[in-house]
């Protein structure tokens, strides 16, 4: 293997080997979450429910003909 080769692999080993221990690390230490479809369940809205209806969002400048009067 020619120096170039070990210049660049060798870090790049020592990189992802590091990442890894630190990962495993990380994940014995934090506590177990519950999975994201457990949480999106928890979220939602009940069954019988109705969404929410959301306004246009468009506000009139001039008065309409019913207003004039």
């Amino acid at each position: 293997m020619s120096n170039s080769i070990a210049f660049l692999l060798i870090p790049v080993a020592a990189a992802v080997a590091g990442s890894v221990l630190i990962w495993i690390w990380t994940r014995s230490r934090s506590p177990r979450q519950t999975g994201f479809h457990e949480q999106l369940q928890a979220l939602a809205p009940g069954e019988g429910s109705r969404p929410a209806t959301q306004p246009s969002g468009i506000v009139r400048l001039d008065p309409s003909p019913d207003e004039e009067r």
